[in-house]
């Protein structure tokens, strides 16, 4: 019942500036690696996600995708998901380039889960109103006596824009 009450408060309070801004919608795939010990294994990461602007150059967003290992793919398959925040660093619609930050929690699932904190930054460069390219590089990684990173290059294709 409480988290019932406080999810339609955060609603109600989230809905003025959602009301303001824009979403962006993204897809993407990343060649990457999971870095351990020293030693590296190459990766292979896809997924999409959306943001909801919350303020001027701040976003709010959640992403879902796989990240596997290339060399048995489908026995490492792993399910991801993720909550960030972003700042964007150009505020101006007549701007092609949208540069930004991003950091937050993800989750990796199968058999169990795992909890990682994530960092990363790239671009959007817009064709138009609503189609962008989309580069950015982002590590996820799990602390721990042995740590682990899943890095990528992550390319791919935003939809919409954020207002300003």
């Amino acid at each position: 019942m409480r988290l019932t009450f406080a999810a339609v408060v955060l609603i109600a309070c989230l809905a003025p500036a959602a009301h303001a801004q824009r979403s962006l919608g993204y897809w993407y795939v990343a060649p990457g690696g999971l870095t351990s010990s020293g030693i590296t294994k190459f990766t292979i990461q896809m997924g999409g996600g959306g943001e909801l602007a919350v303020g001027k150059g701040v976003s709010l967003g959640f992403e879902g995708g796989a990240v596997g290992v290339k060399r048995d793919y489908i026995h490492t398959l792993q399910g991801e998901a993720s909550l960030n925040g972003y700042y964007h660093f150009r505020h101006s619609r007549d701007s092609r380039w949208d540069p930004f930050a991003t950091g937050g929690y993800s989750l990796f699932f199968r058999r169990g889960t795992t909890n990682l904190g994530n960092f990363g930054g790239g671009f959007n460069y817009w064709f138009g109103e609503t189609v962008g390219f989309r580069f950015e590089v982002r590590d996820q990684m799990q602390g721990g006596p042995v740590a682990m990173h899943y890095w990528g290059c992550r390319v791919g294709f935003s939809f919409s824009r954020l207002s300003p």
